[in-house]
C-alpha cells in the first residue's frame, strides 16, 4: 500500500529514475562485496565452532575501500546520466546512491556475520521492516515537505536515510548476537585469511553475474526507452521479485542438507536429493498460489499504483509465469555452491546473461516493457536449465525424487486451467471482478490437493516464524 501511495505521488517518470540508478548502485555493490558477503556464513559457522572469529576486521575494511572506490565512480557517472536522460535531477539522485553505497556494503556484511551464527532474524528485521518501512514513509514525507518540483530530491535523501539507519541496525544487532554466542568482534590486525578469499572469489564472480542478469533488463531499458518506461516495468517486476524472495528463504534448506550437521561424514546422493526435492516442493507450492493470484489479478492490481502503470499488466503476468517454471529448479545453485561447484554456476550465470542480453537488444526496441520481461524471463530459465543439468551431473542422476511430481502436476494443472479461460477471455471481454476471484479459486484447487500432506508442516513453520 505505501508503495501505491508513492508511486501514485511521484510518477512512473521520477520513479523509473529512480529505479534505473538503484540498480546500477547495486552492481556497484556486488563488486564492492565480491562474494565476501556470501562468504561470511561459511567462514563464522566453522570458526564458532571452537576459535574465535578472525580476520573479520580485515574483510570489512577490504569492502569499505571497494565501496569507496565504486561510490567514487558512481558519483563521476551522475553528468552522464543527467545529459542521456535529459535530466538534470538525475545528478543529485546518482550523488546519494554513491553516499548510501558504503553503508549498503557494511549492512550486507553484519546480516551476513549472524547468519553463520544460525540468526535469521537480524536479516529480516532490516530487509523486510527496517529499510522498507522508513523509506517509503520518508519519502512521502519529504515529498509533501518539499513539493513535487523536488521529487527526486525527495527521494534521494530518504534513500539515504533508510540505508544508513538499517545500517545502524545492522551493525548494532551483529554486536549482540556475536556477544550472545560468546564471540568477540575485535578489530584485530592482518590481511583477509587465505581460506575464506579462495572460497569468496567464486562466489564473487556468480553473484556479480547474477546481479547483471537481474538488473540489465531495467538499464538497458533506461538507455532505449526513457525513465517513464522504466517506472512501470519496476513496479511490474516488483510482483516477480516477491516471487523470488519466496523460493530465497528455502535456500539454507538446501545448504544445511548438503553440507550435513556432522562436517566429518558427508551425506549421500540419495539425502541430497531427498533434501532438494522436499525444498523444491515447498518452494512450488509456496510460489505457485502467489504468483497465480499476481496472473489473474494483474490487470486489477497495476492501476492502484497510478494510471500510467496499467501498460505493465502482461509483463506482470509473463514474469509470474517464469517465476514459477524456474522455482522448479533454481534451488539447483545452492546444491552446486554447497558441493564445492560454485565455478558451475558462474558458468550458467555466464550464459543465461549472453542469452538475456541478446533477447533484450531485440525484444525491448520491438515490445517495450513486455520485451525486456520476456527476455528477463527466459534468461531465467536458461540459467535455471543449466543448474538442473549441472546438479543431475554432479550428483549421479536426477536430483529430483517423486515428492516432486505432485507439486508439478498440480502446477501444470493450474497453468492449464488458466490458458483455457485465457481463451475465453479474448471471446468474452470486461470479466468481473468476481469472475476473476472465482478463476482464482478454481486454480487453487489442484494446489491445495497437492498442499494438503504438508500441512503438518505448515503449522509447525508458521509456529516457528511468529517465535
Amino acid at each position: 500500500m505505501l508503495l501505491a501511495f508513492a508511486t501514485r505521488s511521484f510518477g512512473a517518470r521520477t520513479w523509473g529514475l529512480y529505479a534505473a540508478g538503484v540498480g546500477v548502485a547495486w552492481i556497484g555493490l556486488r563488486l564492492s562485496l565480491w562474494g565476501d558477503d556470501r562468504a561470511l556464513p561459511w567462514w563464522v559457522g566453522r570458526r564458532a565452532e571452537g576459535a574465535g572469529v578472525t580476520g573479520l576486521w580485515a574483510i570489512a575494511k577490504r569492502v569499505l575501500g571497494r565501496s569507496f572506490g565504486a561510490a567514487a565512480v558512481l558519483a563521476f557517472a551522475a553528468p552522464f546520466a543527467a545529459e542521456h536522460w535529459h535530466a538534470p535531477e538525475a545528478t543529485p539522485l546518482f550523488l546519494s546512491l554513491a553516499c548510501a553505497l558504503p553503508l549498503m556494503a557494511m549492512t550486507e556484511l553484519a546480516l551476513f556475520a549472524t547468519i553463520g551464527l544460525k540468526r535469521l532474524g537480524l536479516q529480516v528485521a532490516v530487509r523486510e521492516i527496517v529499510v522498507p518501512l522508513s523509506f517509503l514513509p520518508l519519502s512521502l514525507i519529504l515529498f509533501h515537505a518539499l513539493g513535487s518540483a523536488h521529487s527526486i530530491e525527495a527521494l534521494a535523501a530518504a534513500h539515504v536515510l533508510s540505508v544508513g539507519l538499517g545500517c545502524t541496525v545492522a551493525v548494532v544487532g551483529c554486536r549482540k548476537v556475536f556477544r550472545a554466542h560468546q564471540l568477540d568482534l575485535r578489530l584485530e590486525r592482518g590481511a583477509v585469511p587465505d581460506a575464506f578469499r579462495r572460497y569468496a572469489v567464486p562466489i564473487g564472480f556468480g553473484e556479480l553475474l547474477a546481479t547483471v542478469l537481474k538488473r540489465s533488463d531495467t538499464l538497458l531499458l533506461a538507455f532505449v526507452a526513457g525513465p517513464a518506461v522504466v517506472g512501470v516495468y519496476e513496479i511490474a517486476k516488483q510482483f516477480a521479485n516477491t516471487l523470488h524472495s519466496i523460493r530465497v528463504g528455502f535456500d539454507p534448506i538446501v545448504v544445511a542438507v548438503v553440507a550435513g550437521r556432522d562436517r566429518a561424514q558427508a551425506p549421500s546422493t540419495r539425502a541430497i536429493r531427498a533434501g532438494f526435492s522436499h525444498a523444491t516442493t515447498l518452494v512450488l507450492l509456496f510460489v505457485a498460489p502467489v504468483a497465480l493470484f499476481f496472473v489473474v489479478f494483474a490487470e486489477w492490481l497495476l492501476p492502484l499504483f497510478g494510471a500510467d502503470f496499467g501498460a505493465g499488466v502482461d509483463a506482470v503476468r509473463a514474469m509470474s509465469a517464469c517465476a514459477v517454471v524456474a522455482s522448479a529448479g533454481s534451488l539447483a545453485g545452492p546444491v552446486l555452491v554447497a558441493l564445492g561447484q560454485a565455478w558451475s554456476t558462474v558458468r550458467a550465470s555466464c550464459w543465461a546473461l549472453g542469452v538475456q542480453a541478446v533477447l533484450l537488444v531485440w525484444w525491448t526496441p520491438v515490445f517495450g516493457v513486455l520485451g525486456a520481461a520476456l527476455a528477463s524471463g527466459v534468461g531465467s530459465l536458461v540459467q535455471v536449465g543449466i543448474l538442473v543439468a549441472l546438479a543431475t551431473r554432479h550428483l549421479g542422476g536426477r536430483p529430483y525424487d517423486r515428492e516432486v511430481a505432485r507439486a508439478m502436476s498440480a502446477v501444470g494443472l493450474a497453468v492449464a486451467w488458466l490458458l483455457g479461460l485465457s481463451a475465453v477471455n479474448q471471446r468474452f471481454h470486461n470479466m468481473s471482478l468476481w469472475t476473476h476471484a472465482l478463476v482464482f479459486a478454481f486454480g487453487l484447487l489442484p494446489l491445495v490437493w497437492a498442499a494438503w500432506p504438508y500441512r503438518p508442516r505448515f503449522a509447525r513453520a508458521s509456529v516457528n516464524a511468529v517465535t
